[in-house]
């Protein structure tokens, strides 16, 4: 009987260098070290992924930005590579990514919040009551929402913002 493996066809009982040159139905101690191996870093890195409080990204700046600035795909279809992010001074935006956590001169590597928590430090907003985020168009930055503001996520009693979700159109 044959196992379909990619790439080849693995044989009952016939002798296979990645399992330890054993038959590939017995698994030798390398394969299940492998495996195991692999196992415990795909476990830790989705650990460590999900006890994060936000999702980042590194771009390259387009443009010099600052910290607090929404950051928006302009150009191509943001899905196939060609688009490009940056601040509101762009031009036209096609879609929100996130809010810049760090600033930078154009050329320079920038770290992009795209969703979770977004610190007061970063997020300049005021303390207060809980209240929904908003975009401001003009300006390009988070505030409290407003009328005809995208609302993006909810503000904490400290100033914190919450980034949940995105409107198709900034």
């Amino acid at each position: 009987m044959t196992v379909p493996f990619p790439r080849t066809q693995l044989e009952e009982d016939a002798l296979d260098a990645p399992f330890g040159g054993r038959p590939a139905n017995q698994w030798g101690v390398p394969a299940r070290t492998f495996i195991d191996n692999v196992l415990r870093f795909l476990s830790r890195a989705h650990t460590e992924y999900n006890r994060s409080p936000s999702r980042t990204i590194v771009v390259v700046a387009p443009v010099a930005v600052v910290v607090g600035d929404v950051a928006y795909y302009f150009g191509g279809a943001q899905l196939d590579g060609s688009a490009t992010i940056g601040p509101k001074s762009l031009g036209s935006p096609l879609l929100i990514a996130g809010v810049f956590a760090e600033s930078g001169s154009i050329g320079t590597r920038v770290k992009i919040i795209t969703h979770g928590i977004v610190p007061r430090a970063v997020s300049g907003l005021s303390t207060g009551v809980v209240r929904d985020l908003g975009v401001d168009a003009a300006l390009g930055r988070l505030r409290e929402a407003q009328v005809g503001d995208v609302i993006v996520g909810k503000v904490d009693t400290a100033g914190n913002a919450l980034l949940t979700g995105y409107g198709s159109t900034p």
